[in-house]
Formats: structure tokens, C-alpha cells, sequence
């Protein structure tokens, strides 16, 4: 690339034309005026006013200092030295010198522009002379691409006018004389940073975005027209080394409009991708990019589904974060100035509707402008900003009840049918893929509860540089470190195909093929949300087709309430190995001081003095990676870490477990059936890396950690046919699940008869869960049928006994029957609730058990069909005109009702809206 481009610059330099206006690329000289509009109806200064006013605080003592002694300033600029550490200092004098551009736009004043072309010219020569690979520091391109190569063309940009101006002059500090600005040496130093870019930049994964903007940033600022074609064509096309921005905007668009990584890095990523977008798009709106890419638009919109009740954590897949970059604010600011820009109306009032949420939720809203050093944009809050009311709205975040990461293989469900949804909220995940900044997991778990994440993974260090550490490489980021189940002691990943290729961290994509509710990707469509069809039920199902271990796994994940402020959730775990099954172990971790494990009440475990201290240490798989140059291992499955191990003998009973979660003064109980032949181990594993909850200072000393609490279970044979089946009740009381058994069909286990006492009424679930959606589950003593994948029937008795309601639910399937209650959905679905309380009842008992009045699906097309018998259903348009009147129904025709939005009123009490998609 470098040799070519020059050669065709040189001989085309002095003939074609030069039409570019400065600035450009955040803003123009005919917005200037809206700009200071802006600004000076900021009274409160809580937005432009304040932005304004912190460039003017951080700059004008430097300017006024500068105007008078250029070369105190100047003469402590670092020189270009790949030896040294300096790219801090770096990037502050270019970010000093962006600012002070801003300001010579805003208040056109040149000692601002001096200032800023005094530093400008201190490192364009130095840039322009470079030869071999560039480096600022020694950090090289990687980081400098992204901090200091857009500052570069940023300065230049805003202070262009300035600097061709003729009687204009800028400081040598290296000669101590005034000297005219050199035009042509600044081009070749915007070529030479845009080539570097195009020469090691990256591609397949977030480097691209990332390193994109030190390229396009200095490409908009080459003046010769015909050249900057050439290298806007480049950025836009790429090279071997460089994606070019057609696919990273594919990216997105292929991958379900998500950026296709782990949850806080895919998030930054797309920031940086609509940050991009709206860049290029102004500059070349002929390319019609933001209308073939309202994929990128669309995306923005489903990383706020992630984060857990307490609002101060997302879930963590891979290197993502628990708590830090988790906010959604510049995903909803930058579709704003975008659709703003561009009149597209329902993503600009879906934007603010979010952001309006966002702030209710969080309370704070405080802009500023400073030095980020990496994915630098904050500025452009004060260019694209656009003026909302964030005072006097009622917006709530909507938190939907199902999410999908389909490029991760996750599945997320949460219930927030409660009042006080941080502390009785449930919601969890499973899921696992590779990816880039995946971990090797297979089916991984994640559970909330009590008011923070408690069943969790190992996590992602403070420091990446962390991640080198052998800890890290040979526990955090593999199997033994997350919430899943290991086959043969065994389970790994390899080194073909991985993203990382010391970690061997490949593996198969985890399928969702289940799901209830379902998720609607693009929250701009007007179908709308997918509501669930039961306030009490969830499911999610993800498949594994395990080629690297030559295995079959299975996971079903449900949230299962029993009240407002109690529920539970149920693990069922496939597992088989394609060739011997010697055993299975199910891996479980979770923060706390101590884990028990009871049988009738009875301590099972023989003691940490009497068990196996070498248990998993001795069993390990170590595989080698190698490239020409290098060679890494890893031990798999990684339970080298596992210590104070104390394991029962095998036993076939029913175990009662709970993790101790004393900092938050709560437990999470858990209970398995009898019946299958298996061994338990209580341990501790290394610190769970970084949460939002009490435990943060456990982390600090990884060597005197005890609070990663770990359950082991080891199941000898497949576990296919004999599936770990477990139920998980976070809670700072007591636990509520009296017993667990397990409901078979021939020999086989397809699910779990629950009984939970709640306020005096006995709950109980009877869950069935087949390996497809085909097989159908009879019990003739219960009177149950069901065919289907995942289905529950409930049955509520009173004190003294009596049955007193059922609930039909129907996660997935066609049939289900209780007695001579039936359930079959509607034509179009597969799901479906039917509430039975016509029979002997105790109001005083079911007040807080009842489903409240609910309806199936929505949106709608053809009939609607409600969750128990409706008295009186009334249907309006949004203009307040009836249109439907029923009396006494469970099913409503509602073909004849033209496509849109209705308020559906149930017995004069619950309203709800209803969409029609025709």
C-alpha cells in the first residue's frame, strides 16, 4: 500500500483540485450558529453551557501563557521515540490542541488557533519523516492508532482556516524562530498515519473499528481531491491488513445487530461504529450508508436488556465487564444525532425516549469533555447534542423478560414481576460460543439473586495485562471456571481457530432452540416487544454440538416464581459424550463464606482431613500450541485450582445444599432429586473477578480469598438420559422449596416435581422438559399430559389440603392437560398460560399467587387468547373508540381489527396494550 500510494501522489499532487471546507468532520462552519445557540441557552449549564465553559477552564491559562513564552510549552513535548513511555504525554498536548480549536471555531479568536498550530507543527515534520513502522512511544500503534492519530487530524481540521491564512505564521521550538506552517509536510504526515492504519491495523474483530478513526480522522483532512478519493476508497474497502468500513457495517448487520463479541467490548465497539457512520455519512451522504445500515441503528437498542436488576451490573460473557462500560447513554446519543440529522423520526424518538429513561433510572447526566485516551469522542456531545427534557418526563427503562447474544449462543430471562425487583428480581443466562474475547465455557450459567450476580463466573481482570498471568489463562478463561458442566475430565477447546491462539480457545457455537418469551431484535419494529404469556414462567433452551470434544450437551434454564418476592431457578443439564461416558461433572460457583451440603438433615460431606486433596490436580490434560515462532500450553479443564476440597461418598439421595452469602446476609439454596448415583465436592477456587456487590475487597488479595465458593458434582456414566437437574432459590430468608423429585418416562428423567411452601400454601410444579419439542410426557396418578419441549402444570393447595388452582403453561409444545383442563395453543404459536380457578379456592391464600389478567400472543394477528376466563373484555383504539365488547371468553377473534396499536381492558380493572402486525 505505501509504496504505491506515494508513488501516485507525487505525480498527481500539483493537479487537481482542492474543494474541502474546514471544518468538516464533527461539524461545519454553517452549524457554527447553532452550535453557539446551543450553548447560550444552557443557562443552567448543565450541558453546552458547561461544555463550553470546561474547554475554556482547561485551556485558556495554557493560550494566555503560550501567546507570550511559545517555547515553555512547546520544549516539553515529548520527541518520537519508540523506547520511551510517553504516550500519555502525547496525547495530552494533541488533546490540549483539540480543544483549543474547538474554541477558535467557536469564538474565533486566533490565539486559540496559534496555540493549537504550534503544536501541530511541533509533530507533523516528526510524523512525516518517520520511516519503517511508526511509533509515538513505545506502545506502538495499536493504542496510539486509536488516542493520538485522531487527534492529529482533529486539530488540523478545526484550525485549517487559520493556518492558510497567509500572514499566519507557527513556533519552531527546535529553532526558537517564526516560520510559515508546512501544508505539504502535514499531508504526508495524514498519509503516513492513514497508511499505518491501512498496514497494521486489523481485522475479523474490534481492532478494525477501533484503529479506524486514526485513519479516517487524517484522511478527511488531505486536500488534493483525487487523492483523498484514493484513500477514502481504502478506508472504505480495506486492505489485507485493515477491514474497510463495508464490513465492519456488515459485521453488524450479519451478526443480528449486534457487534459480534463479548457484551462490553461488543458494546464500545458499536459506539465506536455509529460514531464512524455518522462521521462518514457526512462527509459522503452519496454512499447512502445509514439507510443500507439501520442494522447498526437497530443494535444500539438491545445492550440496556443486559444489565441485572441492580442496575449497577451487566452479565458477563468472556472479557466483558461486570460494572465498568456498562452504560448505554453514547449507544442512544449517537443514534440521536444520527436520526436527528437525518429525520428519521421513530429512531429519534425512540433514542430519547431511552435516554429520558436511562436518566429516571440513574439519575445522572453530567457531560464533559476530557481526555478518554482511547475511543476519544466526548466532544461531540457539544455538535451533535441534541437539546431533551430529562426534568419533566415519565419514561422507565422497559427491561424485557427475555434477551438474545445469538453470535454467543445466549440466552437471558429475568422476572420482574415484584415491587422491589433489585432485591426479589430473578434473571440469569445460558449460553457459550467462541468469539473474539471469548472464554471456553460450553453451556455456561449465570444467576442473580438477593441484589447481586451470586452465581457467577471467574470474570475479567482490572488490568488486561492481567490476562497473560498463568491463573488467568489456566482456570479464568476455561471450563473450570464457569458455571458448566465437564465431560470425561476433559473438556478443552484448540488452538485452529481461536481467537486467541496461547489460550486454545476455540470451541462450537452453543444453538438456542427454545425460547419463552421469544425477543424481538429490532425494538424499532412495530410489532413491538414480545411479552411472555405467563407473569410466574420462562424458559430458555441452548444446544451444544460439541466437536472438539465429540459431545452432545443440552441446557434448559428456568425462572420459576412462586410470589412477589419468592421463585426459583431450575437447571437441567444433557450431557453425553459421542464415545465413552466415564463420567460427568456439573461445575458450579458462587460467592460466599461456606457451602453445606445435607441429606435429611444430615452433614454428607467426610471432612476436608479425609478427602482427596489431589482429587482434580492429578487429572489434567495439558495441550500445546504452536506458531513458527512460539509454543504455549494449556492444563485442561483447569480444577487444578480447586482447594479444601471435601467430598462425599457416592450416594443416590437427594442433597440439600446452601452457599453462605454472609455480606449481603443471604444464601442461595439449592436442592437435586434422588435417584442418581453421584459424588459432591464442596470447595473454593479462586477470587470471582471483579463485581458490583461486597465483595469487591476479596479480590484484592487472590491469595488469602476464600468468598468463590464451588460445587462440584460428579456423575458416573452419560447424563443424558439422566440429566443434572437442580433448583436454585436465592433468598435472605429461608428457603421455600420443601422437595425435588425427579418425573421419568420409562427409564428416562424428562423434568422435576417442585414443591415450594409460600405463605402457608403448598406450590407444586410439575416441569417437563424433553430433548425436542416431539416426545410427550403421561403421568396417570397426577393426570398429566403434556407433548412439547418445555411445559409446567401448577397446582396450588390450601393449609389443609385442598387443590385450589392450576395453572396450565406451555413453554414450547402443542398439548397439555391436567385432568379436564386442556391447553393447545393458537395456530401460530407454541406457547401459551391457562389459569383454572374454578374450583374450591382461599382468597386470603391466592392474593399474592394469582397470574395477573394476561393475553397471548402480542402482538397479534388473527385471535388473542387470555391466561384464565375474562368476564368482560373491552378493546379501544388509541383514540378512545370501542370497538370490541365480550363477555365470559378465553379466546378472541380479532381478524376484522385493522393492523395497529389498542387498549385491551380486562374486567374493568386490568388494561393493557394490544398490537396488531397485520
Amino acid at each position: 500500500m505505501k509504496n504505491l500510494v506515494y508513488i501516485f501522489i507525487f505525480s498527481v499532487f500539483f493537479s487537481f483540485g482542492q474543494t474541502l471546507t474546514h471544518p468538516h468532520i464533527w461539524t461545519s462552519p454553517s452549524e457554527r450558529n447553532d452550535v453557539l445557540n446551543k450553548i447560550n441557552s444552557d443557562t443552567a449549564l448543565k450541558w453546552s453551557g458547561k461544555l463550553y465553559n470546561d474547554l475554556h477552564n482547561a485551556v485558556d491559562n495554557l493560550v494566555s501563557t503560550h501567546k507570550t513564552s511559545p517555547q515553555n510549552y512547546l520544549s516539553q513535548l515529548p520527541d518520537l521515540n519508540k523506547n520511551d513511555n510517553s504516550r500519555n504525554d502525547h496525547s495530552d498536548a494533541l488533546y490540549i490542541a483539540v480543544q483549543a480549536g474547538i474554541l477558535y471555531f467557536l469564538d474565533e479568536d486566533e490565539d486559540y488557533a496559534q496555540f493549537a498550530a504550534d503544536i501541530l507543527s511541533y509533530y507533523t515534520p516528526k510524523i512525516a519523516e518517520q520511516t519503517g513502522d511508526l511509533y509515538f512511544s513505545k506502545t506502538g500503534h495499536w493504542i496510539e492508532s486509536r488516542d493520538l492519530y485522531p487527534k492529529v487530524g482533529m486539530i488540523y481540521d478545526f484550525i485549517e482556516p487559520f493556518l492558510t491564512n497567509g500572514g499566519n505564521t507557527v513556533y519552531d521550538v527546535h529553532s526558537e524562530t517564526r516560520k510559515s506552517f508546512d501544508l505539504d509536510t502535514a499531508e504526508l504526515a495524514f498519509r503516513r498515519l492513514a497508511d499505518e492504519v491501512f498496514d497494521h491495523g486489523g481485522t475479523g474483530s474490534n481492532h478494525s473499528a477501533y484503529e479506524a478513526s486514526g485513519a479516517l480522522f487524517n484522511i478527511l483532512c488531505i486536500e488534493n481531491d483525487s487523492i483523498r478519493d484514493v484513500y477514502f476508497d481504502t478506508f472504505m474497502n480495506g486492505t489485507p491488513n485493515q477491514d474497510g468500513f463495508h464490513t465492519i457495517l456488515n459485521t453488524i448487520k450479519t451478526n443480528d445487530y449486534l457487534w459480534p463479541e463479548s457484551f462490553t467490548y461488543g458494546k464500545v465497539t458499536h459506539e465506536v461504529v455509529l460514531h464512524l457512520l455518522n462521521v462518514v455519512d457526512r462527509y459522503r451522504d452519496s454512499l447512502n450508508l445509514v439507510n443500507s445500515h439501520r442494522s447498526a441503528l437497530k443494535g444500539a437498542f438491545l445492550y440496556q436488556n443486559m444489565k441485572y436488576p441492580n442496575k449497577t451490573a451487566a452479565i458477563r460473557m468472556g472479557d466483558s465487564r461486570r460494572v465498568k462500560k456498562i452504560s448505554c447513554e453514547n449507544l442512544y446519543l449517537k443514534v440521536l444525532a444520527i436520526a436527528h440529522r437525518r429525520s428519521m423520526n421513530v429512531y429519534k424518538n425512540l433514542a430519547i425516549q431511552r435516554i429520558q429513561a436511562l436518566y429516571n433510572d440513574e439519575q445522572a447526566f453530567e457531560p464533559t469533555i476530557e481526555n478518554q485516551g482511547l475511543e476519544w469522542d466526548n466532544p461531540i456531545q457539544l455538535f451533535w447534542g441534541v437539546d431533551i427534557d430529562l426534568e419533566n418526563n415519565s419514561e422507565t427503562v422497559e427491561y424485557h423478560s427475555s434477551a438474545k447474544f445469538p453470535h454467543a449462543g445466549i440466552g437471558m430471562l429475568r422476572n420482574y414481576n415484584c415491587e422491589n425487583t433489585e432485591e426479589f428480581g430473578l434473571m440469569g443466562f445460558i449460553g457459550g460460543a467462541h468469539y473474539v474475547h471469548s472464554h471456553l465455557t460450553g453451556i455456561e450459567m449465570e444467576l442473580y439473586g438477593s441484589g447481586m450476580v451470586m452465581g457467577a463466573g471467574s470474570g475479567d481482570p482490572k488490568a488486561s495485562s492481567a490476562r497473560s498471568s498463568d491463573v488467568y489463562r489456566n482456570y479464568h478463561r476455561i471450563y473450570a471456571g464457569h458455571n458448566t458442566v465437564i465431560i470425561n475430565g476433559d473438556s478443552k477447546g484448540t488452538h485452529p481457530g481461536s481467537w486467541k491462539w496461547d489460550n486454545i480457545l476455540y470451541q462450537d457455537k452453543s444453538e438456542i432452540i427454545g425460547i419463552e418469551p421469544n425477543i424481538n431484535m429490532d425494538q424499532t419494529n412495530s410489532d413491538g416487544p414480545f411479552y411472555p404469556v405467563s407473569d410466574n414462567f420462562s424458559f430458555v433452551t441452548v444446544e451444544l454440538d460439541d466437536n472438539v470434544n465429540d459431545a452432545l450437551q443440552q441446557r434448559t434454564l428456568s425462572i420459576i416464581r412462586t410470589s412477589e418476592t419468592t421463585g426459583y431457578y431450575l437447571d437441567i443439564f444433557r450431557s453425553k459424550s459421542n464415545g465413552v461416558n466415564n463420567f460427568h461433572d456439573y461445575i458450579y460457583h458462587n460467592y460466599g463464606e461456606q457451602l453445606s451440603l445435607t441429606s435429611g438433615g444430615s452433614t454428607i460431606t467426610n471432612g476436608i482431613g479425609s478427602t482427596d486433596q489431589t482429587r482434580y490436580s492429578s487429572d489434567l490434560n495439558t495441550v500445546w500450541s504452536y506458531t513458527t515462532t512460539s509454543s504455549a500450553f494449556i492444563d485442561f479443564p483447569g480444577w487444578q485450582y480447586f482447594t479444601n476440597l471435601n467430598t462425599t461418598d457416592q450416594t443416590t439421595q437427594s442433597i440439600t445444599g446452601e452457599f453462605d452469602v454472609d455480606k449481603i446476609g443471604a444464601s442461595m439454596h439449592f436442592k437435586t432429586p434422588s435417584g442418581v448415583n453421584r459424588d459432591y465436592t464442596a470447595c473454593t477456587a479462586p477470587p470471582i473477578l471483579e463485581t458490583e456487590s461486597d465483595y469487591k475487597a476479596e479480590q484484592s488479595d487472590p491469595a488469602k480469598n476464600d468468598s468463590a465458593q464451588v460445587l462440584v458434582i460428579r456423575q458416573y456414566g452419560e447424563a443424558w438420559n439422566r440429566p443434572f437437574i437442580l433448583a436454585f432459590e436465592p433468598s435472605k430468608s429461608n428457603s421455600t422449596i420443601q422437595s425435588i423429585e425427579h418425573l421419568m418416562t420409562d427409564s428416562v428423567i424428562v423434568g422435576a416435581k417442585i414443591t415450594s411452601s409460600v405463605n402457608g400454601v403448598k406450590i407444586i410444579d410439575f416441569v417437563i422438559n424433553h430433548d425436542d419439542n416431539n416426545q410427550t410426557y403421561a403421568s396417570n396418578t397426577e393426570e398429566i399430559e403434556f407433548t412439547g419441549r418445555f411445559g409446567i402444570v401448577r397446582k396450588y393447595q390450601s393449609i389443609d389440603g385442598q387443590d385450589s388452582l392450576i395453572g396450565l403453561y406451555i413453554g414450547e409444545g402443542s398439548y397439555i392437560q391436567n385432568g379436564n383442563h386442556i391447553l393447545t395453543p393458537e395456530s401460530e404459536a407454541n406457547s401459551g398460560y391457562l389459569q383454572v380457578d374454578n374450583i374450591i379456592t382461599s382468597a386470603e391464600n391466592n392474593s399474592v399467587l394469582l397470574e395477573k389478567l394476561n393475553f397471548f400472543p402480542n402482538p397479534a394477528n388473527t385471535s388473542i387468547t387470555f391466561n384464565q376466563k375474562i368476564k368482560e373484555v373491552q378493546i379501544y383504539t388509541v383514540q378512545g373508540r370501542l370497538v370490541v365488547h365480550k363477555n365470559n371468553i378465553t379466546k378472541l377473534d380479532i381478524s376484522k381489527l385493522n393492523g395497529g396499536n389498542y387498549i385491551v381492558i380486562m374486567n374493568k380493572a386490568m388494561h393493557k396494550e394490544l398490537i396488531i402486525s397485520k
